[in-house]
């Protein structure tokens, strides 16, 4: 028994790192879950106006092209299907990569896994628990998507219950099948940067297939060449097919039977695939603090530029086919008022719209800036920092802005090529409008990285989960207040109610301003008060 403790206590430690992060997804999971549900119904409450949506998405290559080939969209519970596993496996795909990644490859980058390996545990039964934990952190995804979609979709409207649970499982299995390619990556690649670059080459080319798969009938073979592909063709809620099914977990026993494999027989800190070992270091943005959260944050700020850039265009070119549908569809127009005065049967309304949930995710993202700045402090690597002629608040006021800079590339990434995209369709968008879009979504990110810069000097330890617990819990308020049409002063206090929704209409000029100031005056407070307080262990 006692050779068995350090494998549970590596065990609670990746669990312990990760679970947070997975239960703000599971919520998120949750949320675009019963949404998807309530706004169907709402816009659709009869079967011939169903049956209208079913025709017209037929007829839209597009559509189909972007969020894969749609199947018994006519009920609530087809519809829910093909809408949420348009997006949901993306994104759990995603943050599988960087999860997996992050805790193989980044721990034994950073030294950690040195200091793990120095007791019983051999680094085949290391990668073998740290795997184990990163799985059971997507089964806190999963089990998010399977409430919401039997508490809504079972109990209200009927969905059969192995469907239900087919189909929450559609939605989560990328998360690992892609924690297997990370896992992979990071046992060929000798640093996390270059894993990641594998692992997202990897998804890259899966997403593009996928679309090339759905964009006609006649390469509809293409699904069986690509793992997205294969989460598609298992079609819950529909005809709940296997082949699929099967595909991907032989492709994670596959994946992860090679990253153990190569585990157990590589040198620590070394990859299979031959590095640079006689390269000049690299000494760029090493000058001063502030150069060096740019350098440690440029990664996961190419990524979010990369996913936001890649939403905008997406929304993009489907922004004139979901204006034409819209057009016929007086609920599913009355639906779209509810966040806002927008008309979503044109691309400006539609642009407006889809870039709420762009600045969710800015949001979402400077959340993850002030964990990344509550991380330097945990991990004792600012202690040495401020053993040097560094002052706190300078530090602090430059993880701030590199944070600031972060999100807005990322906004402004989404942005452009949300114009590009609908330029492309045809849908003559003003650049200039773009750009207040990104600035309206720019805004309330900047003020959570502020109010999270405040809990950080207050409450250390938690605060990037509180931050996380905000950002969710305001955008919950606006998105079920509208739906129950909560009070007005209610839904003032979220700060996703004010914002304009550009493209759509012009920026509210003062609301920007009024935002930014509150995001300066809690930053600020942060870092008097972070001044004055004792640095915190983890």
């Amino acid at each position: 028994m006692r050779s068995e403790r350090p494998q549970w206590a590596l065990l609670a430690l990746v669990v312990r790192r990760n679970w947070r992060v997975a239960l703000a997804w599971s919520l998120a999971f949750a949320l675009v879950v019963l949404s998807t549900i309530s706004g169907y119904v709402a816009a659709y409450p009869h079967a011939p106006e169903r049956l209208r949506l079913a025709a017209d998405l037929a007829r839209s290559g597009g559509l189909q092209a972007v969020f894969g080939r749609a199947h018994e969209i006519g009920t609530v519970a087809g519809f829910t299907a093909w809408r949420t596993a348009a997006v949901l496996p993306l994104v759990a795909g995603v943050w599988g990569l960087l999860a997996a990644t992050r805790t193989l490859r980044g721990e034994e980058e950073a030294g950690r896994a040195e200091q793990v390996l120095a007791g019983a545990l051999t680094p085949l039964r290391a990668a073998a628990t740290a795997i184990a934990g990163l799985l059971a952190c997507a089964a806190v995804v999963w089990l998010g998507a399977t409430l919401a979609l039997l508490l809504d979709g079972g109990l209200v409207y009927g969905f059969p219950l192995g469907g239900t649970l087919y189909l929450a499982l559609c939605l989560v299995l990328p998360a690992p099948l892609f924690m297997a390619v990370g896992a992979l990556a990071g046992e060929l690649a000798a640093t996390r940067r270059l894993a990641v670059t594998i692992g997202a080459a990897v998804f890259g080319a899966s997403f593009v297939l996928r679309v090339a798969a759905d964009s006609t009938a006649a390469l509809g073979w293409l699904h069986w060449l690509t793992p997205l592909g294969w989460v598609e063709e298992m079609r819950p809620l529909a005809q709940n097919r296997a082949p699929g099914l099967i595909l991907i977990v032989l492709a994670c026993a596959v994946l992860f039977g090679a990253a153990l494999v190569l585990a157990g027989r590589r040198d620590i800190g070394a990859g299979v695939l031959a590095s640079a070992t006689e390269a000049q270091p690299a000494l760029r943005l090493l000058g001063s603090p502030t150069a060096l959260a740019l350098r440690n944050a440029r990664g996961g700020m190419l990524g979010w530029a990369l996913g936001l850039g890649a939403a905008g265009l997406m929304f993009g070119l489907i922004a004139h086919s979901v204006a034409q549908i819209a057009a016929t569809s007086s609920g599913l127009r009355q639906t779209a008022s509810r966040w806002g005065a927008v008309n979503i049967a044109t691309a400006e309304g539609y642009l407006g719209l889809a870039f709420l949930f762009v600045a969710v995710a800015a949001c979402v993202y400077g959340a993850t800036q002030v964990g990344a700045t509550r991380e330097e402090e945990s991990s004792g690597r600012l202690d040495t920092l401020l053993c040097t002629p560094v002052r706190r608040s300078s530090w602090l006021a430059g993880r701030l802005l590199v944070a600031c800079a972060c999100v807005a590339a990322a906004v402004l990434s989404a942005a452009v090529l949300g114009w590009a995209g609908a330029a492309a369709q045809g849908s003559h968008v003003p650049l200039a409008r773009m750009l207040q879009a990104a600035l309206d979504a720019f805004s309330p990110a900047v003020l959570f990285i502020g109010v999270g810069t405040l809990l950080f000097a207050l409450a250390p330890r938690v605060c990037a989960t509180l931050t996380l617990g905000l950002v969710a819990g305001t955008f919950l308020l606006e998105l079920v207040g509208a739906a129950v049409k909560a009070p007005p002063w209610l839904l003032e206090v979220s700060p996703f109610h004010h914002l304009s929704l550009a493209p759509a209409a012009a920026l509210d000029g003062p609301t920007t301003v009024a935002l930014l100031a509150l995001a300066v005056a809690a930053a600020s407070a942060g870092v008097w008060l972070f001044g004055r307080r004792d640095l915190a262990g983890a």
